[in-house]
């Protein structure tokens, strides 16, 4: 269990946080544990003046947060503490199952005196509203504190949680109004350390950070607060404390081994000498310096915890510089390795091109060159065999020339039935290099049959394909493919692949069609020797309704004639939003007890409506949730107004849930829909409701 105390100032209690861990390590969490808190005086072993129990419950990341003096008291009562009379340590114990049968977890001595606590027990007063107390030996003296009228602006930050190695969790209260451009932690052997001393450098914004420290002495106690800075300046959080390790945890990056072309073997040693736990391990390369997990060319991992790893490296390029380290991941942060640099091989780079022009007994390849060193090139072509990685040595091979850049080689002499492995290969004075291994085997066309299309709505419709031959050689891969023109083909991207092999297949579905529109589609199969199709079936999608699926949104009102903003022979409408979270957002009108006068109830109004809510109501209304929306990639959503609202269909309504509409009454009510159950079907009731209260709502957006 890790864990953090935060001193409040009145009334007597302090804030106590920690991270809970079971016997094996893992976290505990989203789960009742309990906790029994104790003050001991004099020692970790002194007597417990005060003693209470907690039955909290950890989060979704094991923490738990409670307040030490707001407990089920045991003995004692933290205001009867005199501060003065200390050392004080808290003791922690708990019991995951959440019951009283409680296990040592530790004790924490307080380093800094809870001040609020302590000036109860008659600390002297200030002279002055922001004077501090110094001790001089004999008594408090009050001093001015010229920080007090400096200090406005600064940023609010709280430090996270303390680890040997690391702080994790540290949070920005408030930016007060100024963008943070830094934030980290400092650490020191001193108290309330600055950026003047050690300090971590850990982005900007306001988002959560993690941060690690570097260069510390073993075994020494420091003191750590998080920093922040904007405009006005630094602002810290409060110092916490921890005990370096006697030895640090240490990451060794290997040297790098069995260099080729595009390939190297690499890997490293993690120790363990911190209890620090190793969630994964492995190694993180790039042609820059210092590369990372989220800033590199390639990432390999292996295995988790401390220990000596081996990783093979694919997929290099030839002749360039590499920067590698090994690291490990922590449930906190990544702790990195030396780094080690390492140069791919010169001898010429050669892949193997596809192989095309199948027939019953040839075939055409060749290879894609590049001769980095500059090496003369004394051979290329291609070898082929019916056994895995031929070679130069046999005679089954072409000789293509002996000049730089791509060639294409015949392959001859192949029999039915018969699966080869093909190479291309180039040679220089280095040696020679090998392409990737490709198959061929000479085949004829697989064939296929497409199935009826079936299930067409205004956007998708499914079809699949049946009695598929493989034409002597495995079927690579079949699907649907289909346009808008005759005779698609699988170079378009309005496929779907279903699988390989010679089963047929049904029930797939194009999706993403454009409503009131023809289609052409076709089943299709591909082999070694290319892809054959089914025969071509023409079908039609339906056009757009009520409580279609369309744009990302559902449609709740499709315009008539008589209707604003309609126009002859296109279809426009209302949609609202596909997300049920809004249901539960409970917003309110806004402008309570203030009569605006600009809004309608009538149709085709809710888009001004909401603009004018927006711009004239402050707050965190519905309006203006709807108004900032950004969803299915547009942001023109809207609250709608109560005839909008009353003509749309049953998709739009959650029962008997009331929605707010834009639709201003007075200034004190406004207009909500209301859908129910009656015996005719469904029914939706306009109210009069006062506009402070906080009622769901549900988006819309026209189209």
């Amino acid at each position: 269990m890790q864990s953090v105390i935060t001193i409040a100032q009145a009334p007597q209690k302090m804030s106590y946080q920690a991270v809970i861990r079971n016997s094996g390590g893992a976290l505990v969490v989203n789960q009742a544990v309990g906790m029994k808190i104790s003050v001991l005086q004099g020692s970790t072993s002194g007597t417990a003046v005060f003693a209470e129990t907690h039955t909290p419950t950890t989060n979704a990341n094991g923490l738990v947060s409670l307040e030490i003096g707001t407990g089920s008291p045991v003995n004692g009562t933290l205001a009867g503490v005199n501060w003065a009379n200390g050392p004080y340590y808290i003791q922690s114990q708990i019991d995951v199952t959440g019951g009283t049968n409680y296990t040592l977890t530790g004790a924490y001595q307080l380093l800094s005196v809870p001040y609020a606590l302590y000036a109860v027990n008659g600390v002297p007063k200030g002279n002055n509203t922001g004077d501090l107390l110094s001790w001089n030996g004999t008594q408090w003296d009050a001093i001015a504190n010229t920080a007090a009228t400096t200090n406005i602006g600064l940023p609010k930050v709280t430090t996270g949680i303390m680890q040997p190695s690391y702080c994790y969790n540290s949070t920005i209260v408030s930016d007060e109004g100024f963008s943070i451009t830094a934030k980290g932690v400092c650490w020191s052997l001193s108290p309330n350390p600055t950026l003047a001393d050690n300090f971590s450098t850990d982005g900007q914004g306001i988002d959560p950070f993690n941060s690690t420290y570097q260069n510390l002495l073993p075994g020494r106690l420091y003191y750590v607060r998080a920093y922040a800075t904007n405009a006005r300046g630094t602002g810290y959080g409060m110092t916490n404390t921890f005990t370096s390790a006697t030895t640090s945890p240490t990451i060794t990056t290997a040297a790098v081994t069995s260099i080729t072309n595009n390939n190297a073997t690499c890997g490293g040693t993690l120790t363990n000498s911190n209890n620090i736990g190793f969630n994964s391990r492995g190694l993180v390369w790039s042609t820059s310096p210092n590369p990372t997990q989220s800033s590199n060319a390639g990432m390999a991992t292996n295995g988790a915890g401390p220990g000596t790893f081996t990783v093979g490296i694919s997929g290099l390029t030839p002749n360039t510089t590499y920067y590698i380290r090994a690291f490990g991941e922590t449930s906190y942060t990544t702790l990195y390795g030396n780094q080690v640099t390492f140069t791919t091989g010169s001898l010429p780079y050669i892949t193997t091109s596809a192989a095309s022009e199948i027939t019953n007994s040839t075939a055409i390849s060749g290879g894609v060159l590049t001769n980095p060193s500059g090496n003369p090139i004394l051979a290329k072509g291609v070898v082929w065999s019916n056994s895995q990685n031929p070679t130069v040595a046999l005679a089954t091979k072409t000789m293509d020339g002996a000049t730089e850049g791509n060639f294409t080689s015949s392959i001859t002499g192949l029999a039915l039935g018969t699966t080869y492995f093909v190479r291309a290969y180039v040679t220089n004075a280095l040696g020679t290099s090998y392409g990737n291994t490709i198959t061929v085997r000479p085949a004829s066309l697989p064939t296929i049959t497409t199935t009826a299309v079936t299930s067409i709505t205004n956007s998708s419709a499914t079809c699949g394909g049946e009695s598929i031959t493989n034409g002597g050689s495995a079927i690579i891969e079949k699907g649907i493919v289909w346009s808008t023109s005759p005779n698609p083909t699988i170079d378009l991207s309005n496929k779907i692949v279903a699988g390989a092999y010679n089963a047929s297949f049904s029930n797939i579905y194009m999706n993403d069609l454009n409503y009131s529109t023809t289609y052409y589609v076709r089943a299709f199969a591909r082999n070694q020797v290319g892809t054959a199709y089914g025969q071509e079936l023409v079908f039609s999608t339906r056009t757009l309704q009520a409580n279609d699926s369309y744009l990302g949104g559902t449609i709740v009102y499709i315009l008539q004639a008589s209707d604003p903003g309609y126009i002859a022979g296109e279809i426009h409408g209302y949609m609202k939003s596909q997300l049920s979270d809004y249901i539960r957002q409970q917003k309110y009108w806004g402008c309570n007890n203030s009569y605006l006068g600009t809004t309608s109830a009538e149709f085709g109004t809710g888009e001004s409506n909401t603009i004018e809510i927006v711009n004239n109501c402050p707050g965190d209304t519905a309006a203006k949730y709807c108004y900032d929306l950004v969803e299915g990639g547009y942001d023109d959503w809207f609250l709608p107004s109560i005839h909008e609202m009353d003509r749309f269909s049953s998709a739009y309504f959650w029962y008997n849930v009331f929605l707010i509409t834009s639709s201003e009454i007075s200034d004190s009510n406004c207009y909500y829909g209301y859908a129910g159950y009656s015996y005719y079907g469904i029914n939706v009731s306009i109210y009069d409701r006062v506009k402070w209260y906080s009622n769901s709502f549900i988006p819309v957006r026209k189209f």
